[in-house]
């Protein structure tokens, strides 16, 4: 089972906002429905929620900005002080955020089209030649690649879930 988690800088912000006049926080995700959604134009969700109260608790404010996760990703490695939600707390980035808390937990898994009766994805091996959609820089397409599968062969890229 994989946390997906709050993180980076939300606790220097919070030091930072007893002190100075702190503008908006930065705030990015991506759409991934039931956690983040888009209602009546603003950003929504069962996870959104958690991040906003959060948030607001500790007298912050911020600007939910909506981006494909590699763009969000790279925005929250590449720009101080930006929080990004829903992200999986992998090994590998352990050392690269500071981990606020859980706001969900996943469970990595295969699903197909309704249509496609002739899969029934119970393990990566009961694929065959199937091609599977996963999203550019997703923890789950790293994890597939180190099992041996192929971008352009057995995996097909997409910006988003949605996509996928």
């Amino acid at each position: 089972m994989i946390k997906s988690v709050l993180a980076v800088l939300l606790c220097i912000w919070a030091v930072f906002a007893v002190y100075a006049d702190v503008p908006a926080l930065r705030v990015v995700t991506e759409l991934s429905p039931p956690h983040q959604t888009i209602k009546a134009g603003q950003v929504d969700g069962v996870s959104t929620k958690i991040v906003e109260a959060t948030l607001k608790q500790a007298g912050l404010e911020s600007r939910i900005e909506v981006y494909p996760w590699a763009r969000a990703f790279y925005i929250a490695t590449s720009t101080p002080n930006v929080l990004i939600y829903n992200m999986a707390r992998t090994p590998e980035r352990e050392d690269e955020f500071h981990w606020i808390g859980p706001v969900a937990n996943y469970r990595l898994g295969l699903v197909r089209l309704t249509e496609r009766t002739d899969l029934a994805p119970n393990h990566i091996k009961d694929l065959g030649s199937a091609v599977i959609a996963v999203q550019r820089d997703d923890f789950s397409s790293v994890f597939l690649q180190q099992q041996g599968m192929k971008i352009g062969k057995e995996l097909q890229l997409s910006a988003d879930i949605l996509e996928s």
